[in-house]
């Protein structure tokens, strides 16, 4: 027999949202996980090692900042293709446009 409960028919589940949802969690654990094993091996060795393990770390950053400095400031005046020049030649572009122009003239 016909019945008004037995016409609607309910839409399916959206599994795929589920999916990538349990997907994204999975990575998110594996993320997890590999970071705080990381952090457990390096604050092992910096208790046990102490300044033998931290001042190569310090001098590597320290090593890394200036090496990044050179490469940013680094002046070729025959080649001009530094960023340096890169940044220099853009900021006189923007400067020398002057004022805004308008869209049309009519």
């Amino acid at each position: 027999m016909y019945s008004a409960s037995t016409d609607k028919q309910t839409p399916p589940p959206d599994a795929g949202k589920f999916i990538r949802i349990g997907i994204a969690a999975i990575i998110g654990i594996i993320i997890f996980a590999a970071v705080g094993n990381q952090a457990v091996i390096l604050s092992m060795n910096f208790t046990e090692f102490g300044d033998q393990f931290s001042k190569p770390l310090y001098y590597t950053l320290v090593s890394t900042i200036i090496l990044s400095a050179i490469a940013l400031v680094r002046v070729n005046i025959t080649g001009r293709s530094s960023i340096f020049w890169y940044v220099i030649s853009t900021g006189i572009g923007f400067l020398g446009s002057g004022g805004q122009q308008p869209i049309s003239t009519n």
